[in-house]
């Protein structure tokens, strides 16, 4: 009792064998067991077989009551075929354990990877307790403060800076085309408001009823030229308002109200008219 046996399984297959654990002891009352180490290994039967994986674990354990076997080990896993949690148990190793624990036991180790495993010299249970746990490294956002305050350091005067003021002139002057564009705007705005007003008020003033031919062919006239309509499908306008506004032999004609279709065929005219380009 007290002499420390290593034990070795494999677990092969293939699946994800990044979580899998060490397989459990069944019975483990009378046993002291250590953590166990995992490693890669490859079939022992065909060591080029990439069928699957291979991975393997050594435990050391310490019998602590005179025992005749080393207890089977179980591990469970799901398996898709079957469809369901499956658990496998691996055989019990005949051993001898006799006497009590030692004080001073001696370095033997029993190795039991394998029924029948032959005695090797390994670790004393002593020195497997000195063995350091190893503790996570715990990493954080680590940030350096200033020795002072960046609100109460002593800075230069900002009017004696170049840079201010570079940046305050650049932002000046941006202001100031700014202002400008707008005014200009506002201008052109207004102005082209009150041109497209008068234009309107002269369009609608062509629709009203019971116009005669002289004023009718006036306010074609005017409208055309605040247009700046051009072509010669506005001559015939302007040659009628020159003879019902001026022509004398004309004004008995001129007082006459200009017939729906004639109105509609001027309308249409200045409607499609092209304006004159500057």
């Amino acid at each position: 009792m007290g002499d420390p046996i290593s034990v070795d399984i494999t677990i092969t297959g293939t699946g994800n064998f990044d979580a899998l654990m060490m397989p459990n002891m069944v019975e483990q009352n009378d046993w002291k067991l250590y953590p166990p180490k995992r490693y890669n290994t490859e079939s022992p039967n065909e060591p080029s077989d990439t069928s699957g994986q291979h991975i393997g674990f050594s435990q050391v354990i310490v019998p602590k009551a005179p025992l005749t076997n080393i207890p089977p080990f179980e591990f469970s896993f799901f398996s898709p075929i079957k469809k369901q949690y499956v658990t496998l148990r691996t055989k019990p190793v005949a051993i001898q354990v006799k006497g009590v624990a030692p004080s001073n036991p001696a370095a033997a180790t029993a190795s039991a990877g394998s029924p029948g495993g032959v005695p090797s010299v390994g670790k004393l249970p002593d020195e497997l307790e000195k063995i350091p746990t190893v503790k996570p490294l715990v990493t954080d956002i680590l940030t350096v403060m200033p020795s002072q305050a960046s609100l109460l350091a002593a800075r230069p005067a900002l009017w004696r800076s170049q840079r201010f003021l570079v940046a305050n002139a650049a932002a000046f002057g941006l202001l100031a085309l700014l202002i400008i564009g707008k005014i200009l705007t506002q201008y052109l705005r207004e102005r082209c408001n009150l041109t497209d007003a008068a234009t309107r008020k002269l369009w609608r003033d062509l629709h009203a009823q019971g116009l005669s031919r002289e004023q009718f062919y006036t306010l074609a006239a005017r409208y055309a030229e605040a247009r700046q309509l051009t072509g010669e499908q506005i001559h015939p306008i302007l040659e009628h308002h020159e003879k019902y506004s001026f022509s004398p032999g004309a004004a008995e004609a001129g007082r006459e109200p200009v017939t729906p279709v004639e109105k509609s065929t001027v309308l249409a005219t200045l409607r499609s008219a092209p304006v004159l380009q500057a």
